[in-house]
């Protein structure tokens, strides 16, 4: 079996502990780094599970789609991995996490990012495409 590029990959699907997933959808990518720029505090456990903050000695787990977008930020360095490690509570469970820092590059970048618009051609090609 080969993926959209050619590359040899298994048939058989990894489970939701061994799989990432890859967002190539820029909108999310954007609104995820956009959250951590506004003020969401994100963390991350030694596990790679993705959590925010929810009070000062409280954190909630973030949806999949979302972690994965973190994570995704995280090893592409747009995220840092800021500060010590802390244990912080996500209900009756003690984990100990990292906080996840955004550098003032990705901040930058953000503000370009939000200068970008589709051009007018565009538009104007997919209309006659769906007429």
């Amino acid at each position: 079996m080969e993926d959209l590029f050619g590359n040899e990959v298994s048939d058989v699907p990894l489970s939701a502990d061994t799989s990432r997933r890859v967002s190539n959808d820029m909108e999310q990518v954007r609104k995820v780094a956009q959250r951590a720029v506004d003020g969401t505090t994100y963390l991350v456990s030694a596990k790679s599970k993705v959590y925010e903050l929810a009070d000062p000695n409280r954190m909630r787990p973030v949806p999949l789609w979302e972690a994965g977008v973190v994570l995704q930020l995280l090893d592409g360095g747009m995220f840092t991995r800021a500060g010590k490690v802390k244990t912080m509570l996500c209900g009756a469970a003690r984990i100990s996490v990292t906080w996840v820092g955004v550098p003032l590059s990705t901040k930058k970048t953000l503000s370009r990012w939000a200068a970008l618009r589709v051009p007018q051609t565009w538009a104007a090609a997919a209309d006659q495409k769906g007429a």
